[in-house]
């Protein structure tokens, strides 16, 4: 857990420091008020505003000044909170995080964020997280799926499973399947097949002048793929070398799968975001929208919060 691994990197730093971790959901009845006490300063470094508010009310409920701290991109902010003397942290109103629409993530980006969205909600998390797991973007896409076949509420056309689930099982990595040929047959179907799905929807070209994708396929060479981790991160890349590193980036996180499971994205592991850099510069290469550096990606994705609705 992230308190184990915290107090194991603190006693590397302060070895005769007495530290307890606790794992467990802040929100317990067991982390209230009496267990707030105990302390004489809470430091906080909660992930979601839920759990920032809550330890906010019960530190003010206690009485026991909190130094709350945060990360929104490659910002990061400390504030000091002490009942009676400073304001508490929900005293200024906390901006929603912009959310972007599933249809235009999907369909019709025209931001490198909508693509960058792409990458790291739906693709990376599609390919490497739990493939069992409909996010809100394979939601959409299995309903869309699934009205255009005229499947009904029980999921089958003719005694079949409807195209949406059928769809979902092509990105699960084939029995002997080696790490380079998955990320090439991935590259081939998200940037060669359904771009060229996307184009033959005539109706969605039609509306503003919009402009059909073009597919990437021809912008896979041969040969061994770069190494990763390396290179200028605030330079950006032609679309050749942003689709070597997708596919060298896929096929060691395919590879990270089944060592370790499932993966969430995080933007302090390189390869990760290596990967969603790459996802998105290709699909911006297939829409015409300007090609953004690793720097600026890592930036957008981890500014990223639940992006889609």
């Amino acid at each position: 857990s992230k308190a184990t691994v915290a107090r194991e990197a603190a006693l590397a730093m302060r070895p005769e420091a007495s530290i307890m971790a606790h794992h467990g959901n802040v929100k317990e009845e067991r982390f209230g008020v009496p267990f707030i006490k105990r302390f004489s300063v809470v430091l906080n470094g909660l992930d979601n505003m839920d759990a920032r508010r809550h330890v906010n009310r019960l530190c003010l409920a206690a009485e026991v000044p909190l130094v709350e701290s945060g990360t929104n991109g490659f910002l990061g902010q400390v504030t000091p909170h002490v009942r009676g003397r400073t304001e508490c942290f929900e005293c200024q109103t906390k901006p929603a995080p912009k959310t972007y629409p599933v249809c235009t993530i999907r369909n019709t980006p025209d931001k490198p964020v909508h693509c960058v969205v792409w990458a790291k909600e739906m693709l990376f998390a599609r390919l490497f997280g739990d493939p069992k797991a409909l996010s809100e973007l394979d939601e959409e896409d299995s309903k869309q799926e699934t009205e255009a076949s005229g499947a009904g509420e029980g999921g089958e056309v003719d005694g079949e499973v409807k195209k949406g689930e059928q769809d979902l099982s092509f990105f699960l990595r084939n029995e002997g399947e080696v790490a380079l040929d998955y990320a090439r047959r991935i590259f081939a179907r998200v940037y060669g097949a359904d771009v060229r799905r996307l184009v033959a929807m005539e109706d969605l070209w039609k509306k503003g002048g919009r402009k059909p994708p073009s597919p990437l396929e021809n912008s896979l060479t041969a040969g061994a793929p770069p190494a990763l981790g390396g290179g200028n991160p605030h330079a950006t890349l032609s679309t050749a070398e942003s689709a070597g590193v997708f596919v060298a980036a896929c096929a060691a996180l395919v590879d990270s799968c089944a060592e370790l499971g499932e993966l969430a994205f995080d933007k302090e592991q390189d390869v990760m975001v290596d990967f969603v850099a790459a996802a998105a510069n290709l699909r911006m290469a297939c829409f015409g929208i300007p090609q953004q550096s690793k720097f600026d990606i890592k930036g957008i994705a981890g500014n990223i919060v639940h992006a889609v609705a």
